[in-house]
């Protein structure tokens, strides 16, 4: 028979947020410290919620912890629950004189490098003006950038785009310079670049980046050959150091390593390359309060172009 979905009020919300703290720390034991609960009170709970939902939410015992499918569809129907919750939360606090709220911001990795946003500063002179903003952060690649805000699940993305979604509003923060480069095992590392030829670059080995693939390179006149994927700029960077890749770096990110003597870039002047890296908000969402103060502080006292890819009314 099939059971009556109860009303969702404050003792349901707890016992989803419970849920949700248990698929994200990994189960119910790794969740214990999370929650301050015991095992058993975690486990309690669950069953509690199962009851007034009437279905199995996930697998637990001596096999480890599972979702059931149906636990997967929950769980994804919590997160939008509680990102629409702190929407909720951030309007109202926008009819209030102070900030409040959560600002849910997502970069892509190691943008805590790069000096020209310096985004670290940025978030410090924010929270000594609205110290009762909770922050929450979140590294991303591209593509997760724009899937993360298309849910719900940030509110400003800062980061490259390969494309400009329609549902998204875009604007051009600054230009970041991407050099092509090699460690100091590699063959190249000795050699002048008059003396590496264009068929011994397209032979060499080419780390791809698994968001930025060759496909997304300009065109230099250089067909590299991929011959390894690194899904973050940490990896690729492993691979250029280890002797046996070449591949493209952001030169803010190289700087230190060029300095200790372990890469060095190739062709600067023909073969680097200019991305913008820009800031993505919802382009159907009017910004809160919030996001908009946050998005002021963030450009405040950046160079920026003149014109925008797309902007927001402010």
């Amino acid at each position: 028979m099939k059971t009556r979905l109860p009303p969702i009020g404050d003792p349901e919300i707890r016992l989803l947020r419970i849920f949700v703290s248990v698929i994200e720390c990994g189960g119910l034991a790794k969740a214990q410290t999370e929650l301050n609960l015991s095992l058993s009170s975690i486990s309690s709970y669950i069953s509690k919620l199962e009851d007034r939902f009437g279905m199995r939410l996930c697998h637990r015992g001596r096999g480890g912890f599972e979702l059931t499918e149906k636990g997967k569809i929950v769980y994804q129907a919590c997160t939008r629950l509680f990102s629409h919750h702190e929407d909720f939360r951030s309007c109202v606090s926008d009819l209030q004189e102070e900030l409040i709220g959560e600002l849910r911001l997502g970069v892509i990795e190691n943008l805590v490098f790069d000096a020209t946003l310096n985004l670290p500063e940025k978030i410090r002179r924010f929270q000594e003006k609205y110290d009762r903003i909770w922050l929450s952060i979140r590294n991303l690649p591209p593509s997760g950038l724009e899937a993360a805000l298309l849910d719900g699940n940030i509110n400003i993305g800062i980061g490259q785009y390969f494309r400009r979604l329609p549902s998204l509003s875009y604007r051009t923060l600054y230009t970041d310079i991407q050099m092509l480069h090699c460690g100091r095992w590699h063959p190249f590392f000795d050699r002048k670049d008059e003396e590496i030829s264009r068929a011994d670059l397209e032979m060499a080995k080419f780390a791809d980046r698994g968001y930025a693939t060759a496909n997304h390179l300009p065109q230099k006149g250089v067909h590299f050959h991929p011959a390894a994927t690194g899904h973050n700029v940490e990896s690729i960077l492993m691979l250029v150091l280890s002797g046996h890749y070449i591949s493209y770096l952001p030169k803010f990110y190289a700087q230190p390593w060029i300095r200790l003597g372990e890469v060095r870039p190739l062709f600067p002047e023909k073969l680097s390359f200019e991305i913008d890296i820009a800031l993505a908000v919802q382009r159907d969402l009017r910004p809160t309060s919030l996001v908009q103060t946050f998005i002021n502080e963030l450009t405040g006292n950046l160079t920026t172009p003149d014109s925008y890819v797309d902007s927001w009314c402010d």
